[in-house]
């Protein structure tokens, strides 16, 4: 655990991806600022927020993936000569009927 008071009191701002030590970021926050851990000296960088293009693309590329999850069986089950197939909404509506 560390003994700076800021940083146990949930004012994390930064994390060296090096040696994975805890950095405060300095008042005032200065984008231009080029911030180095000062256990490593492993230059630091801020994670650029995504943009509402990402989350559209995310999102149809789900809507690509879901379709063809609830077309396909996912279990193929033989036992005692019985044969059965079920698909991901098929499980769905089975933990739905069992109450989970």
């Amino acid at each position: 655990m560390t003994d700076d008071p800021d940083l146990r009191a949930g004012n994390l701002s930064i994390v060296c991806p090096a040696c994975r030590q805890p950095q405060r970021l300095p008042e005032p926050h200065d984008a231009a600022l080029e911030l180095v851990c000062r256990r490593c000296d492993t230059t630091l960088r801020r994670a650029e927020p995504a943009g509402a293009g990402w989350s559209l693309i995310l999102t149809l590329l789900a809507l690509v993936f879901y379709i063809p999850a609830n077309q396909y069986p996912i279990l193929r089950l033989t036992y005692l000569g019985a044969y059965s197939e079920n698909t991901l909404i098929d499980g769905v509506f089975a933990l739905w009927d069992d109450g989970m």
